[in-house]
């Protein structure tokens, strides 16, 4: 399989904890609060606020180095061939999913994004059942 870079394009509507993944996936490296800050325009206070969740449930991974804290996401985010190989294996539910929410009102990115979301889970619930 050939080796991509993805980068994410954050709009503006994107839910403030997927904006800051987005952002520091595209970053590819480890970067302090004040820039996720410049780059999002999102207000300090919400900024800590989902960065500490994100800590928190595991995603954000915060890096002390000379008094100063940098952020990065889990190693694996910025592994190509996962990052690729999931690409390739949910593009057919993405697609799928935005296919019937056009059918109705709901177009929402944010709609198709849980909507993974909960298939993605779904799908964990059965992964999970096979290795019992």
């Amino acid at each position: 399989m050939e080796s991509k870079t993805y980068k994410i394009k954050i709009l503006k509507n994107l839910e403030p904890k997927l904006k800051i993944v987005a952002k520091l996936f595209n970053e590819n490296e480890p970067i302090r609060q004040s820039d996720i800050h410049k780059g999002l325009g999102m207000s300090q206070q919400r900024l800590s606020y989902n960065l500490k969740s994100l800590i928190s449930k595991g995603v954000v991974i915060p890096i002390d180095h000379d008094g100063v804290t940098y952020y990065m996401l889990q190693p694996f985010f910025y592994d190509t061939t996962l990052i690729n190989g999931l690409v390739e294996a949910l593009s057919p539910l993405a697609e799928a999913i935005s296919y019937e929410m056009c059918q109705s009102d709901a177009t929402e990115i944010e709609s198709v994004i849980e909507n993974m979301s909960y298939a993605v889970s779904i799908l964990a619930i059965f992964i999970d059942k096979k290795v019992l």
